[in-house]
């Protein structure tokens, strides 16, 4: 059985994607027809094709991936093809520029292993943030930034600078995409910082958020939790070869924990998968085409492939469309507890920054990866007295315990902070209160 149906940064994939440069093949703009060019004036890895502009349409460069792009261009989120287009801001390649390693002792601006001659900086989160990189401050949009990068707003402090909490203002960043960040297709979003593959998946409100790839909820940020997201063909898991089936006569082999089928040549026993065609790897194994994300993993007579561990996987109904070694499973990836990243601005709703809060602050729960918005209490806050009628009753529903009002500026939180607090275990099996809005039940 095939499976058939529509997904987020899904591409169809022409039999002409042998890319060339991304420069527009002046043939194209010499048609007589008011579309502009046909796909066969355009060099090869180029396809004919229109914007947003109401411009005539003129060849581009196709892309699957960022690294599908010279230096100065990035694959963006057209459809039903993606194609290479010029950055907004334009520099010459040098040294120290976006992700160079940058020691924050050598300060934010005219740090000497930044390019400052362009505008580079470095960008950390602390004075001790050993990650600490180079980076433009201060970009207006997303094409501001390399591919897999977005234009970021984030408090202004703490940074390589001080570690001092700043509550109010912000600023603007070129970041890699990493957890929550927002997307539309696979491809704009970078591996984890483990290098964990990342999906661009669809929030509670229908909106494009980053995040990696998950076995269990031990595998995702604490304010996370694992979910499946498609069904599609995993191997089978094992411990010796006698747990291997025998396919074509040939006996698998248990490789790192799964069944493999051995081969020698692509030309050998390599059975398609729901459609999709198997490949010798140079290991000797049949495997899957490797990608980097699902824009890599072209449909197979009409079944749509994902990225799963750096290998094409297809979607499947049941086990019956997937390989004798293999099992129907599931990818899943880490989704908000609160259903979104990013919420309406009001009490506990989830935030990046203090930009996205209304009437309060976003802040960073001191036991879990969850920001959340404070609310400014009606009245001043003691700290000896129950904060009633100052601060936002507990809802029956909600995922929270109750709420705390704070009495002074701690460096958690401004004086006079409607605040949640949550329950986790600790080491010893007790329950501890702490601030957040969702509860931690790992």
């Amino acid at each position: 059985m095939h499976v058939r149906r529509d997904r987020p940064g899904g591409r169809a994939i022409a039999a002409l994607i042998l890319l060339m440069g991304p420069a527009t093949i002046a043939g194209c703009t010499s048609s007589s027809k008011s579309t502009g060019c046909e796909n066969s004036q355009c060099a090869a890895g180029n396809a004919c094709i229109g914007d947003d502009s109401g411009a005539r349409a003129s060849c581009h460069r196709l892309c699957t991936g960022q690294e599908d792009c010279p230096a100065g261009w990035y694959c963006n989120d057209g459809k039903p093809l993606s194609w290479c287009a010029s950055l907004a801001t334009q520099v010459l390649p040098a040294a120290g520029q976006f992700g160079t390693s940058c020691l924050p002792s050598g300060g934010e601006a005219n740090n000497p292993a930044c390019d400052g001659t362009d505008g580079f900086s470095c960008y950390g989160t602390s004075p001790a943030d050993a990650n600490a990189f180079c980076t433009l401050l201060g970009c207006t949009q997303n094409t501001d930034c390399p591919g897999g990068w977005w234009c970021e707003v984030v408090d202004v402090a703490p940074n390589v600078t001080t570690s001092v909490r700043s509550f109010g203002p912000t600023r603007t960043v070129c970041l890699p995409r990493q957890y929550c960040a927002t997307c539309e297709a696979d491809h704009d979003c970078s591996p984890s910082a483990d290098g964990t593959g990342q999906h661009c998946a669809t929030d509670a409100n229908g909106n494009g958020f980053c995040t990696p790839e998950c076995a269990s909820n031990d595998t995702c940020p604490l304010d996370a939790t694992c979910v499946p997201a498609f069904d599609v063909c995993v191997a089978t898991a094992c411990m010796t070869d006698s747990d291997c089936p025998t396919l074509g006569g040939v006996p698998e082999r248990c490789f790192v924990g799964s069944c493999e089928l051995p081969c020698m040549t692509d030309a050998s026993s390599c059975p398609p998968v729901n459609g999709a065609p198997g490949h010798c790897s140079s290991a000797g194994s049949c495997v899957s085409q490797s990608c980097a994300s699902d824009d890599d993993c072209p449909p197979t007579d009409g079944t749509f492939q994902h990225c799963l561990a750096g290998a094409c996987t297809p979607e499947c109904g049941g086990p019956a469309d997937c390989r004798a070694d293999q099992t129907c499973g599931l990818l899943s990836v880490c989704h908000p507890r609160a259903g979104v990243c990013v919420g309406d601005g009001g009490f506990c709703s989830p935030c990046r920054s203090d930009a996205d809060c209304q009437d309060g602050y976003c802040l960073s729960a001191p036991n879990s990866t969850e920001r959340f918005c404070s609310q400014t209490a009606t009245g001043a806050c003691s700290a000896d007295a129950a904060p009633i009628g100052n601060c936002p009753a507990r809802a029956n529903d909600a995922p929270y315990m109750g709420v705390a009002c704070t009495s002074e500026d701690d460096g958690f939180a401004p004086a006079n902070q409607c605040v949640a607090f949550v329950s986790i275990g600790t080491l010893t099996g007790d329950q501890q209160e702490t601030p957040g809005c969702y509860t931690i039940d790992r």
